[in-house]
């Protein structure tokens, strides 16, 4: 509830700016109307050991029909340099565990970008936003253009990761080339990693917002007498906990209509021994890689390579109780012909153990996923899209939960996209 009024607040401010220097505003937004057929794997959205956004029913293998996303879209030019964005999501799934929020803020931000030349330019954003990762999300509300769903090193960023902070990016352009130089300072962001370590890694496409509390199948070590019995049985990422601030530093290199090449580093300096008496904050540091490569005919190559380690609590002898690294690698090539878009992509993921309960809590895995997606822009505003992914993992915690430990799901979607 506290980040719908904050929202509204931002919406108010906007609005007041509006009529005092008549900007002009835009207000649109995004519905994602969904069939998915799924196998027999309960998703881990609905407390199972899936790694999918949809997975079985009660009675097995099911065929859903959801309102996956709404989004409420506000862009507001407040000057020449100066403009404002704020995207609000409502959850019309069910939500067994009664966590999620069913009206939510995803972003909300100011961005100043003054033009110091032809050549030299300075872009800066504060207040609620993803960070400069994804090679995949640059289709409206964080919407992936070359599938359904995105990888699971950006299928994370989307649920773990917010930058809620200032960020500021020197822009170099000569010719065909434009280096970008940016950095950033952010707090609330301190449970992140919490579900890489005791879930594991997932291929989605659903964005978590602030209010959200994100539910994980029963850990062995949350039993009364054990080291994590006070933990929430939820993750609330954008969250502060610490008194911290994180940082972020990286850049990128394109070359109009060749290749965009990018690198970040990530550290929210969490302080893993500091508890809110729900969660504890979680050291995730990480970087990630990312190459788009345009070949002839509109033809795309696109890689990335995410990888960092996340770290929770201490034992009595100060040896970490949670120290997950933790890395994953895709690539994809994607065709358009026309208003058509045939994409495939491939992606390897793991997790290690290296913490002091290796038995009480183990977190390693591995696992590999495909994906095929055809999509077809029917109008401007319109979009229709058919995705299969199979998904093959194997998480060595999963049998003290009650699973087996290794799973093979296939989850078949189709989406009709209207924007507004």
């Amino acid at each position: 509830m506290r980040c719908v009024s904050g929202a509204t607040l931002f919406l108010l401010t906007v609005a007041a700016t509006a009529a005092a220097d008549e900007p002009i505003v835009r207000v649109g937004g995004l519905i994602d109307l969904r069939y998915a057929h799924t196998d027999t794997t309960r998703s881990w959205l609905d407390g199972g050991p899936g790694k999918l956004r949809y997975g079985a029913g009660v009675s097995g293998a099911a065929d859903l029909v959801r309102l996956s996303q709404l989004s409420l879209l506000v862009d507001a030019e407040l000057g020449s340099v100066v403009s404002a964005h704020v995207q609000l999501n409502v959850d019309a799934e069910p939500d067994e565990a009664g966590l999620r929020s069913r009206a939510d803020l995803v972003e909300a931000f100011f961005a100043y970008r003054p033009d110091l030349s032809a050549r030299v330019q300075l872009r800066f954003r504060g207040g609620a936003f993803f960070p400069p990762v994804s090679l995949e999300h640059d289709g409206p509300a964080w919407t992936s253009t070359y599938s359904i769903t995105g990888s699971a090193a950006n299928s994370w960023i989307g649920e773990e990761v917010r930058t809620v902070g200032a960020e500021g990016t020197l822009v170099l352009r000569w010719d065909q080339d434009e280096l970008r130089l940016t950095g950033a300072g952010f707090g609330s962001n301190d449970p992140t990693g919490t579900l890489l370590g005791w879930r594991g890694w997932a291929i989605h496409d659903r964005q978590t917002g602030f209010g959200d509390r994100l539910a994980y199948p029963p850990l062995p070590g949350m039993a009364p007498g054990l080291p994590f019995e006070k933990n929430a049985r939820w993750v609330q990422p954008m969250v502060e906990i610490d008194g911290r601030v994180g940082w972020y530093a990286g850049g990128s290199l394109e070359h109009s209509g060749r290749f965009e090449l990018r690198g970040l580093h990530y550290d929210n300096r969490g302080d893993q021994t500091v508890f809110d008496g729900k969660q504890y904050a979680w050291l995730t540091r990480f970087d990630a890689f990312g190459l788009r490569v345009e070949l002839p005919r509109g033809i795309e190559l696109v890689g990335q390579h995410l990888r960092g380690d996340t770290h929770m609590g201490r034992t009595p002898t100060g040896a970490e109780a949670v120290m997950v690294p933790f890395q994953t690698t895709y690539g994809l090539l994607s065709i358009p012909i026309r208003r058509h878009r045939l994409t495939v992509r491939y992606e390897r993921f793991k997790a290690e153990e290296e913490d002091a309960l290796p038995d009480l809590d183990p977190n390693d895995e591995s696992g590999s996923a495909w994906t095929a997606a055809y999509v077809f822009e029917a109008t401007e505003q319109q979009r229709i899209a058919v995705e299969v992914i199979r998904v093959e993992a194997d998480r060595r915690i999963r049998p003290l939960q009650g699973f087996p430990e290794s799973t093979d799901e296939t989850l078949v979607q189709v989406s009709w996209r209207i924007a507004f």
